[in-house]
């Protein structure tokens, strides 16, 4: 197969196609990492005043460290048979 003019023919374009798809995948993936950033430095920096009303009044808070063992185990899958069966 290495001889044949077809198959390289084949693999030189395959390895065309494949490297400019990489190349415009990676692109892309750092255009939207760029803008997240943004995004995220606007809203970390921002002064406004209804985003620290809303964390003090409860809109936000720390998380809570799930239950260890077995009883942390039937907690969490209580909570995904509760989420599945569509109970609140």
């Amino acid at each position: 197969m290495a001889e044949s003019k077809t198959f390289q023919r084949v693999a030189v374009h395959t390895d065309r196609h494949i490297q400019k798809y990489k190349k415009e995948g990676l692109e892309t993936v750092n255009s939207h990492i760029d803008e997240l950033h943004k995004q995220a430095t606007k809203a970390a920096y921002s002064t406004s005043s209804s985003n620290s009303t809303s964390a003090s009044s409860g809109g936000l808070k720390p998380p809570i460290k799930p239950l260890e063992g077995v009883a942390g185990f039937f907690s969490a899958m209580g909570k995904v048979v509760r989420r599945d069966l569509g109970i609140k």
